[in-house]
């Protein structure tokens, strides 16, 4: 039966979540260095900050798009292809145990789903759609979102116990109507309506920052995850009840382990409440 009655509290997972932030944030690094092995990294064509990603690791498997030498580019719709066979392959087991499954770079994936819509008009520079159809580009934008989408839903519906997604963050206005005038967030880096609604893909969205200001002579800047909403960073959720977001911080270490441990620590704190 499809639907099932539930009473005991669920607590959120980090099992299915999305890190975004701006380039050099440690968000690569910390998934390297803390999640469960093995792990299989899959880099999306067009990311470049693989060198991130440790070579000849036991449990660390990496795979990395080369452009073949041809003078031809690939189209985006055979790119697109190639790489959701590689993402179903390592689901299915052929490269061997997963632990956990990575996807770096999941904005420059979606521009060519978006390139491949629009009939490589995107990666042109041309305009999206026909100047005699004015919501010809909106429907490029909603058929990318909804492709998407779907691939973030098989994937997250696998039975891979971890998965995680990667994204740059950007901008996006409170109010779009008013254009350059109006007050804006840090979202995950992701065209139109998705930036905002692809964060309820995932049972929790983190925002990577560095503490650069913090670091050491000859040591590591502090790295961060903001966990929930505050000053500019709107793109941070954690689906919990509210009585267990009460008690999380804002900020947790880049760690997988860390975050388990602050989650099951706030869910504890909530349930013996009154």
């Amino acid at each position: 039966m499809p639907y099932v009655s539930k009473s005991a509290p669920g607590l959120v997972a980090v099992h299915r979540m999305l890190i975004q932030g701006p380039p050099n944030s440690g968000k690569t690094h910390s998934v390297c260095a803390t999640w469960p092995r093995p792990l299989h990294i899959v880099v999306a064509p067009g990311e470049v900050g693989d060198a991130t990603i440790p070579r000849g690791v036991e449990g660390i498997y990496p795979y990395v798009w080369e452009e073949q030498q041809t003078g031809i580019k690939t189209s985006s719709q055979d790119t697109l292809a190639q790489v959701e066979t590689l993402m179903w392959e390592i689901i299915g087991g052929k490269y061997g145990p997963v632990e956990s499954l990575c996807f770096d770079g999941f904005h420059k994936h979606y521009g060519y789903i978006l390139d491949w819509i629009s009939g490589g008009a995107l990666f042109k520079g041309e305009a999206l759609g026909s100047s005699e159809d004015p919501y010809a580009s909106a429907r490029m934008y909603n058929r990318a979102r909804e492709y998407a989408r779907y691939f973030v839903q098989r994937v997250n519906r696998s039975l891979i116990p971890n998965v995680v997604w990667i994204c740059w963050d950007g901008r996006e206005a409170d109010d779009p109507t008013k254009g350059f005038k109006s007050q804006s967030h840090v979202f995950p880096g992701l065209p139109g309506q998705a930036a905002k609604e692809f964060m309820g893909e995932f049972s929790l969205t983190v925002h990577a920052r560095i503490l650069w200001a913090q670091r050491q002579p000859k040591g590591l800047a502090p790295a961060k995850w903001q966990l929930l909403p505050e000053g500019d960073v709107w793109g941070a959720v954690v689906k919990a009840p509210a009585a267990v977001i009460a008690e999380l911080p804002v900020y947790c270490d880049q760690s997988y382990k860390v975050l388990k441990q602050v989650l099951e620590a706030a869910y504890a704190k909530a349930q013996a409440k009154p």
